[in-house]
């Protein structure tokens, strides 16, 4: 009978993984939360407070969730006119 090395071989399997493509992916991943960060930092809103055409004010963050529509008067809200571009 062959004595068992591991209760898990998949820790085997990780171990034999070169460290080459672990760092690849780990290097990638980097860049992901990165760009992702420099995204968000790019998005300047034009004013504190949205006013929509209905007269309805909010935060822009609040405009930014609600740009499917207006709670009031259903109106789609462009990313245009709640960030500088």
């Amino acid at each position: 009978m062959v004595k068992q090395t591991s209760l898990f071989p998949e820790d085997d399997i990780r171990k034999k993984m070169s460290s080459r493509a672990v760092k690849k992916k780990f290097k990638k991943l980097v860049k992901k939360e990165e760009e992702i960060k420099l995204s968000a930092q790019s998005k300047k809103p034009k004013q504190e407070i949205y006013k929509c055409k209905c007269g309805l004010k909010m935060h822009w963050k609040v405009a930014e969730g609600r740009s499917d529509g207006c709670p009031q008067c259903n109106r789609h809200i462009p990313l245009s006119e709640i960030f500088e571009e």
